[in-house]
């Protein structure tokens, strides 16, 4: 008798839960309560290693740096090394010679000189990454009426070994000249 009375308890019970908009009661279990006197421990977020100091202008394969001297040129940029390291390029400009110089471990190193107009329209310098590893440097003065531009192009590589950056090819012309397929930015 007593197992029919709590049954018929059980079923008003879900009768009258179906009916309601309330959810429907559950088994209450003894579910540990947290202690709001213990301070709750932070949960650290993933963070991703920090990128390393220097300037923002990083070269990677099939992108290039280029900027007229007019609006400051390229300034610097990092050469991110095979096996670790980098190296800061930059390009200083000059009349009638700029510089191009290149850092690594603090130390300073002179790699080339080129062609330089900082105020002539068209008169840019550029960084590319070739697939290989190595930077292409072009430095361009632009035309000025019937004097055409000149370019100076730069293969640059990487000695481990020394520590140094140097110029493994060059190419001279005018702007508007085509340059060898190494040269090709």
């Amino acid at each position: 008798m007593r197992q029919i009375a709590l049954a018929l308890l059980l079923a008003a019970g879900c009768k009258s839960s179906e009916k309601s908009s309330s959810p429907p009661p559950t088994a209450t279990t003894a579910a540990p309560v947290p202690d709001e006197t213990k301070a709750a421990e932070p949960v650290a977020p993933a963070v991703e290693p920090a990128a390393p100091a220097g300037p923002a202008n990083a070269l990677v394969v099939g992108t290039t740096v280029r900027k007229e001297w007019k609006d400051g040129g390229p300034g610097e940029v990092v050469w991110k090394l095979d096996g670790g390291g980098q190296v800061t390029l930059t390009a200083k400009p000059g009349e009638p010679e700029g510089m191009l110089m290149a850092e690594f471990k603090g130390k300073q190193q002179h790699v080339t000189n080129f062609s330089c107009d900082q105020v002539r329209a068209g008169s840019e310098a550029a960084f590319a990454l070739t697939p290989e590893g190595k930077v292409i440097f072009r430095a361009a003065v632009g035309s000025a009426g019937k004097k055409p531009g000149h370019a100076s192009v730069f293969l640059l590589e990487w000695k481990p070994d020394k520590e140094t950056v140097f110029v493994a090819n060059g190419w001279q012309g005018i702007d508007s000249a085509e340059p060898p397929a190494w040269a090709k930015l």
